[in-house]
């Protein structure tokens, strides 16, 4: 869970756990917590990103050799 606040920060909670009340129309969010920069989650993000590419071209790479090895 991220909450922007008004100065560029987020609340970002690691495994959070919310509990709401639809009758009283309230809820809350519990957990450890983290205040970081939005730019900082962006980075995160994007680096995440990239190593879910890597690992994509590496299982293909591994695929193709594998092939190459198959008795057909």
């Amino acid at each position: 869970v991220n909450m922007i606040k008004e100065d560029g920060q987020v609340i970002h909670f690691n495994y959070p756990k919310v509990q709401a009340s639809l009758a009283a129309s309230t809820f809350a969010i519990t957990g450890h917590l983290d205040t970081v920069s939005l730019n900082s989650l962006k980075k995160l993000a994007s680096t995440v990103a990239l190593v879910a590419d890597l690992n994509k071209q590496a299982c293909s790479e591994n695929v193709d050799e594998a092939s190459k090895h198959e008795d057909v």
